[in-house]
């Protein structure tokens, strides 16, 4: 079944008509219309949006698939500065008391809630950044960086060198930060964020 059939399928399943389900979803009718004519690909925003309106997964919107296994677990906070609370990567498998309901695609994922302000435009406090432990960090992208002394902290990888590495900062009131690459004690690459509705508990 086709996305835009799937959808149509589901909102006539809760009983709410394409102007109901436009007024939930903040579009108009015809972008209803659109979704279920298969004629637009929902971005992130639209799909969290139907996922919780239309009560399916996101992964589900993505790609029908209902049942999804996987788990995503919730390890932790972070925020722009230090953060006073970690817990050691090396978990087993579906770990947590929280998690995200997402496959990951055999990827070694996990979930740090953002806390604090400093960094609202992209990452609104409260919400799950996802990370990949496992992919190789690349200029120009948001890493989750833990330091030897105990921070943890999201940054954007400016570049790095023999000796040094440098970080910018997501909030424009902080510099650039530049830190011996042997004070680092990870980088692990920023792969997505979710909202907080998204959180499920054991």
């Amino acid at each position: 079944m086709k996305r835009g059939e799937r959808l149509k399928k589901r909102r006539i399943e809760l009983g709410l008509t394409m102007r109901q389900a436009a007024e939930m979803l903040d579009v108009s009718v015809s972008g209803v219309q659109n979704l279920e004519k298969d004629e637009v690909m929902p971005n992130l925003k639209l799909g969290m949006a139907i996922s919780r309106v239309y009560k399916k997964s996101l992964q589900w919107v993505v790609d029908g698939v209902d049942n999804i296994e996987d788990k995503i677990p919730i390890l932790g906070n972070t925020q722009a500065g230090p953060d006073a609370f970690w817990e050691n990567l090396d978990y087993p498998d579906n770990y947590s008391h929280e998690f995200i309901k997402m496959r990951s695609t055999g990827r070694k994922l996990y979930g740090l809630r953002v806390i604090g302000e400093s960094m609202n435009i992209l990452y609104p406090e409260g919400d799950i950044v996802i990370v990949d432990s496992n992919s190789e960090p690349i200029i120009g992208e948001d890493v989750i960086i833990k330091f030897k002394t105990g921070e943890i902290m999201i940054k954007r990888l400016s570049r790095f060198d023999r000796d040094y590495i440098y970080l910018d900062s997501l909030n424009d009131n902080f510099k650039r930060m530049v830190r011996l690459k042997c004070d680092v004690e990870f980088i692990h690459t920023v792969v997505g964020s979710v909202k907080s509705f998204m959180i499920e508990h054991d």
